[in-house]
């Protein structure tokens, strides 16, 4: 799948250049802290049009870090909440995902970070989980990413968290990587065949990947493009 095939891998792969800094300071403030005061109860607020690489960016980006990956749907139910908090530990607590860096033989620091993915689709929930991982005094950072801004004003008053704003991935990014993935795959798609593509995916990433896959697919059949978009 050219979703997979073509995902950033390394930091060098990354759009939004001056973002993926700004991501890097603040983990270099959770180190900080965590070796001067050991208190890292710090929330990043990632938010940003839909697939604009805001995911792939944390992925990348935390690969150093032991990602607990929190399902939104589980922040809307009460009893999936109360299970749900019972997995997460500490910033530096062993995990089974973690438990090389205990391993004096080849040890991995790899601490944790809790990761809610499409927060907004868990409406009331993702606050009173916020609150009660902090309440219950478990000193782990939060990474929240959302695809719409109106969210932002639930987290606005708290004084430990970062917004970032993501915005669409620029158009020369974008023709770049669709003529790179063109010359990969022997698409033969001219200019404008490519400004039709990104046009009709709206600038998401995770869309022109698909368009551009199912084109390929039709490379063997005698569909025409007009048709195709």
């Amino acid at each position: 799948m050219f979703s997979v095939k073509y995902k950033p891998t390394t930091q060098k792969l990354l759009f939004h250049k001056d973002i993926v800094n700004h991501i890097r300071k603040w983990i270099q403030t959770i180190e900080y802290k965590y070796e001067t005061t050991k208190n890292v109860k710090e929330i990043l607020f990632l938010n940003g049009p839909v697939g604009c690489g805001k995911s792939v960016t944390v992925e990348c980006l935390f690969k150093g870090y032991n990602l607990i990956n929190i399902d939104s749907d589980n922040l809307r139910n009460n009893d999936r909440l109360n299970e749900t908090l019972q997995q997460i530990v500490s910033f530096s607590s062993i995990t089974l995902a973690n438990i090389d860096k205990w391993n004096h033989k080849n040890k991995q620091d790899k601490n944790n970070i809790v990761f809610i993915d499409n927060i907004e689709l868990c409406d009331s929930g993702k606050e009173t989980f916020v609150n009660l991982v902090y309440a219950r005094n478990i000193n782990v950072p939060i990474i929240l990413i959302c695809n719409t801004s109106k969210y932002k004003d639930i987290f606005s008053s708290y004084k430990n968290c970062t917004f970032i704003d993501f915005k669409n991935v620029s158009l020369l990014e974008i023709t770049k990587l669709i003529n790179e993935i063109n010359k990969t795959e022997c698409l033969k798609l001219d200019k404008n065949m490519i400004k039709k593509i990104i046009d009709k995916s709206h600038y998401d990433i995770r869309q022109i990947l698909f368009i551009l896959e199912q084109w390929n697919i039709s490379k063997g059949t005698s569909i025409l493009f007009s048709n195709f978009i």
